[in-house]
C-alpha cells in the first residue's frame, strides 16, 4: 500500500496492516496518520480536438496496441490536459494541492501540462509507479552459454596470434634450412630451385602481412552525441533515477540523445569504463520519444536498465562483440592491399605472376579457416546476446505489463517505417534547397499515417519472421512469446506522451536534427535553408494527395514508359459550357470503357518491350565477352488476372487520348467563372496551372529522348556488372564503359540546354530552373561514378517532376468534376 505524508507530500510503501496508525515521516520528521493513497490513473478519453497517441486498428493480426489508460480517473480528481507540440493531448487526473492530504477533493478544472510546476509534474509521474517491482531471475542456460562463449571467443585471438607466429617460424625455418637445395642442383635446374626457395618466402610474407593488417586497422569514428544535464532536464533525470532504483541498476553517468528510433545502454569510455565499474551511459533516440507514450518509453528504459543490472553479462558481452568485430574485419574487410595483390597478379608476366596467384590462394584459404571460427563464434555470441535480450525483456514486461510490451513492439516497427519515409521526404526537400528543422517530428508524422498496405505488410512480416541463429536480437514474435506468462499490467501505468519528461523537448529535437545534418551533409548544410517541419508535413500531404489523385484519375494505368500527353498546353474558359461538359462526360465514359482493353494490350507490350531491350543488351555484350550475365533475360510476366481474353485494339488506342482530353477539358472548365466561384482555391489552382503547363509541354516533348537515355543508362550499368565476370585483360570493358559514359554526358548536356531557361514550377529555397534542378553543370565522362549518379538522379527527377505536374492538374480536374458529375 502507498501512503503520503500530509506535511511534505512524500510518498512511501507500507504494509496494509499499518492503515490508520501513526507514523513519522522519514523526510520531514513530522508525524502523520497512514492512509491509503490511490494513485491517479489516466482517462481513456482524450481532450477535445485531440487524438489518441496510439491509433486503434481493426483486424490487426499482430499484437495490437491497447488503450494505455485502461481505467477511469478516481472521483474527485482534477483533470489536467497534457499539452505537447508533437503529441496529442490527454486528460489526466489532477495532482493534490500542496500540503493537502489524499482525501481532499476539489471541483474539476483543466490545466495544461506546461502550466503546472516542476514539483507537481514530478509528484504525478512518480505516483504512476504502483506496487513493487520484482526483479526477474537470470536463467541457468544463459549463464552456461555466457561461460562457453567467453571461453571460446577468448581462444580466438590466441589461435589467431598462434597462426601468425607459426607462419613466421615456418618462414624462418624454410629460409635457414632449405638453402641447402642449391648445393644439389646445376644449370637450368638452379632456376627451379630458386622458385622452390623463393616462392614460399614471398607467399608467406604476403600472408603474414595480410594477417597482421587487422592489428593496425584504424578505429571507426563515432558520431557526434548530444548530452543532457540534470539542470536542464530535471524531470527526466529524476525519472531515470527512479527506474534505476526499481530495477536495481546503477544510475547512468550521462544521458545522451540521438536522432534514431532506438535506445541503448553502454559503457561511457569503452574498455576503461568496463574496468572502473558502473561507468555507464544511456542513449535515447528523440524520434523514439516523439512516438511513444510515457508508459511505453518507461518499458524501453526498463529494458535498457535491465542490461545495466546484468553487470558481468554486459562486460562479457562487450568483450565478445569486440572480439567478433575484430575477427570480422580480418575475414571480410578489403582495402588497397587486396586491390594491389589482385591487379599486380593479373598484370605481371605469368612466369612471375604464378607466385602472386599462389599468394592470393593462400590468403583466401587463411580467411576461409578464420571464417569457420568466426561462424562458430557468431553462434555462441548470438545465443548469449539473445538470452540477454530475453532477460531484459522480462524487466520491461514486469515494469509496464505484457500488453504494453506488445504494443511497444508494434509501435517500434511503425516508427522505424516512419523514420525511413522521413528520410525519403528529407531527400526530396533537400533537392529543393530545404531542410526540416525537427526530424523527429517528421518521423512521427509519417509513422502516424502509414497506409493500410504498409501495416498489412508489417503484420505479415511479424507472423512469418523467425529468429536466426547468427542474429544478436530475437524476432519480435519470439520476444512477445517469451513474456506471455507475465501479468497484463505492470508496476507503472501512465498515459502521458513520453515527451512530457522533457522540459525543452522541441529544442532537444532540433538539436539532434542539427547534429544529424552536420554528420550526414557536412558543409552542404550551409547551402540549404532550414524550414519549419510543419510546413514540410503540410506540403508532403499535398504531394501525397496529388500522387493518389493521379493514380485514381488514370485508373492505375499511368506509367513512366507510357505516353500520356495533353491535346493542348493552353487552358481557357470554354465558349460553350454545355458542350464542354458533354465532352468531359463522354471522355470519362470512354476512358472507363476502354481501360480493360488498354491494360490487357499495353501490359503485354510493356512486357515484350522490356524483354527486347534486355535481349539487345545481352547481344551487344556477347560481341565483347563470352561470359555474359543472361539473368536479366528473366522478366516476370505481367499480372493477367484482370486481362481480357480478346481485347479490342481500337478501344485500347483510345484510352490515352480520352484520358488526356478529360484532363484538359476539366482544367479549361476551371477557368469558367461559373465553376471558379464554386471551387475553393480556384485562383491558386489557376496560377499553379500557368506555371506547370509550359514545363509539362517541354518535358513531354523530351519524353521519347529521355526513355532512350534510360535505356543507355541501363546498358551502362550492365557493362559494369561484368567486370567481376571477366578474367584477365579488362581494357575492352573499360573502353566500353567510357564510351557509354561519354554518350550519357553528351545527352545530359542536350537536356540541360533544353531545360535551362525553364522556370522550376514548384517551391524552391532558391531561384532555379528545371535544367539546374535536374541536370549537372559540368561532368567529366572519365569520372564514371559521378556520371552514373547524375544520370540516375536526372531520370528519377524527370519522372518525379512530370508526375508532380500531372498530379496538380488532376487535383484541379477532380475538383471540377465533383461539381459536375
Amino acid at each position: 500500500m502507498r501512503t503520503v505524508c500530509t506535511t511534505c507530500n512524500a510518498s512511501f510503501e507500507v504494509p496494509d496492516s499499518y492503515l490508520g496508525k501513526k507514523a513519522k515521516c522519514k523526510k520531514c520528521g513530522q508525524p502523520f496518520t497512514i492512509s491509503s493513497l490511490q494513485s491517479p490513473q489516466l482517462s481513456t478519453h482524450p481532450a477535445p480536438g485531440t487524438q489518441s497517441t496510439e491509433p486503434q486498428r481493426s483486424g490487426n493480426p499482430t499484437p495490437t496496441s491497447r488503450s494505455l489508460g485502461s481505467h477511469l480517473p478516481p472521483s474527485g480528481s482534477k483533470p489536467i490536459v497534457a499539452a505537447n507540440n508533437s503529441q496529442p493531448a490527454s486528460t489526466i487526473p489532477g495532482i493534490p494541492k500542496e500540503r493537502a492530504g489524499p482525501s481532499v477533493t476539489t471541483a474539476p478544472e483543466k490545466k495544461t501540462w506546461a502550466s503546472i510546476g516542476e514539483s507537481e509534474r514530478l509528484r504525478y509521474v512518480m505516483s504512476c509507479f504502483r506496487g513493487s517491482f520484482e526483479r526477474p531471475k537470470t536463467s541457468g542456460t544463459y549463464r552456461i552459454g555466457l561461460i562457453a562463449a567467453t571461453c571460446f571467443m577468448l581462444m580466438l585471438p590466441i589461435i589467431y596470434v598462434g597462426c601468425i607466429a607459426l607462419l613466421g617460424f615456418g618462414m624462418y625455418w624454410h629460409a635457414v634450412h632449405s638453402v641447402s637445395i642449391f648445393s644439389h642442383v646445376r644449370g637450368r635446374a638452379s632456376l627451379v630451385a630458386v622458385g622452390i626457395y623463393v616462392a614460399p618466402l614471398v607467399v608467406g610474407a604476403i600472408v603474414f602481412a595480410f594477417l597482421c593488417k587487422p592489428f593496425f586497422a584504424p578505429a571507426s569514428r563515432s558520431s557526434r552525441l548530444r548530452s543532457l544535464n540534470q539542470k536542464g532536464e530535471p524531470l527526466l533525470f529524476a525519472f531515470v533515477e527512479k527506474i534505476c532504483q526499481e530495477v536495481g541498476a546503477p544510475m547512468p553517468k550521462r544521458i545522451d540523445i540521438t536522432n534514431e528510433v532506438n535506445a541503448a545502454a553502454g559503457f561511457r569510455s569503452g574498455w576503461w569504463s568496463m574496468i572502473r565499474g558502473n561507468d555507464l551511459i544511456l542513449q535515447i533516440g528523440m524520434p523514439l520519444v516523439s512516438g511513444l507514450s510515457l508508459q511505453q518509453l518507461t518499458g524501453v528504459l526498463a529494458h535498457e536498465f535491465g542490461h545495466f543490472s546484468q553487470g558481468t553479462g554486459m562486460r562479457i558481452s562487450r568483450l565478445l562483440i569486440s572480439v567478433s568485430n575484430w575477427m570480422r574485419k580480418a575475414v571480410y574487410d578489403r582495402d588497397g592491399w587486396d586491390e594491389w595483390l589482385e591487379s599486380t597478379s593479373q598484370e605481371v608476366d605469368i612466369r612471375l605472376g604464378w607466385i602472386l596467384y599462389l599468394a592470393r590462394g593462400a590468403v583466401w584459404l587463411s580467411r576461409r579457416l578464420l571464417w569457420c571460427l568466426l561462424m562458430l563464434g557468431y553462434f555462441l555470441i548470438g545465443y548469449v546476446l539473445k538470452q540477454m535480450e530475453y532477460d531484459a525483456d522480462r524487466y520491461e514486461a514486469i515494469m509496464v505489463g505484457r500488453n504494453s510490451f506488445r504494443s511497444t513492439s508494434q509501435r517500434l516497427r511503425e516508427l522505424s517505417i516512419g523514420y525511413e519515409q522521413a528520410l525519403g521526404t528529407l531527400s526530396r526537400v533537400s533537392s529543393e534547397g530545404k531542410l526540416v528543422s525537427n526530424f523527429p517530428q517528421l518521423t512521427l508524422a509519417h509513422a502516424s499515417k502509414l497506409k493500410p498496405e504498409v501495416l498489412e505488410f508489417l503484420n505479415k512480416q511479424y507472423e512469418l519472421e523467425k529468429t536466426q541463429w547468427h542474429e544478436s536480437h530475437p524476432c519480435d514474435r519470439d520476444r512477445v512469446q517469451s513474456v506471455s506468462t507475465l501479468p497484463d499490467e505492470g508496476a507503472f501505468r501512465c498515459q502521458l506522451p513520453a515527451s512530457a519528461l522533457f522540459q525543452h523537448f522541441e529544442a532537444e529535437c532540433e538539436g539532434v536534427t542539427k547534429d544529424f545534418y552536420d554528420v550526414a551533409l557536412g558543409s552542404r548544410v550551409q547551402r540549404l535553408k532550414m524550414v519549419p517541419t510543419a510546413d514540410v508535413i503540410e506540403e508532403n500531404a499535398r504531394e501525397d494527395k496529388a500522387w493518389e489523385s493521379l493514380s485514381v484519375f488514370f485508373l492505375d494505368a499511368i506509367n513512366p514508359t507510357r505516353t500520356f500527353v495533353l491535346p493542348n498546353y493552353k487552358v481557357f474558359a470554354p465558349a460553350d459550357l454545355s458542350q464542354a461538359i458533354g465532352l468531359l462526360q463522354k471522355s470519362q465514359q470512354l476512358q472507363r470503357h476502354s481501360f480493360p482493353h488498354y491494360a490487357t494490350i499495353q501490359d503485354e507490350r510493356d512486357h515484350e518491350e522490356s524483354k527486347r531491350r534486355r535481349s539487345d543488351h545481352v547481344q551487344d555484350m556477347k560481341r565483347k565477352l563470352s561470359n555474359v550475365d543472361t539473368s536479366i533475360l528473366e522478366v516476370e510476366p505481367p499480372n493477367s488476372e484482370h486481362h481480357l481474353p480478346s481485347p479490342d485494339e481500337s478501344l485500347a488506342a483510345s484510352f490515352e487520348r480520352a484520358s488526356m482530353i478529360r484532363l484538359h477539358t476539366a482544367c479549361c472548365l476551371l477557368h469558367a467563372s461559373e465553376f471558379a466561384a464554386k471551387i475553393p482555391e480556384s485562383a491558386e489552382m489557376q496560377n499553379r496551372m500557368a506555371r506547370i503547363l509550359p514545363v509539362l509541354q517541354v518535358l513531354d516533348n523530351d519524353q521519347s529522348a529521355l526513355l532512350q537515355f534510360s535505356q543507355r543508362y541501363a546498358y551502362f550499368l550492365f557493362v559494369f556488372q561484368h567486370f567481376d565476370r571477366m578474367k584477365g585483360d579488362k581494357s575492352m570493358l573499360v573502353r566500353e564503359a567510357l564510351s557509354c559514359s561519354e554518350t550519357l554526358v553528351e545527352s545530359m548536356r542536350v537536356f540541360r540546354s533544353s531545360w535551362i531557361h525553364l522556370a522550376y514550377p514548384f517551391e524552391h529555397a532558391h531561384e532555379v530552373t528545371v535544367g539546374q534542378q535536374l541536370t549537372p553543370e559540368i561532368l567529366d565522362h572519365e569520372d564514371v561514378q559521378a556520371v552514373a549518379s547524375a544520370a540516375e538522379r536526372m531520370i528519377d527527377e524527370y519522372h518525379t517532376l512530370r508526375g508532380r505536374c500531372l498530379g496538380q492538374l488532376v487535383i484541379a480536374a477532380t475538383a471540377v468534376e465533383q461539381h459536375i458529375l
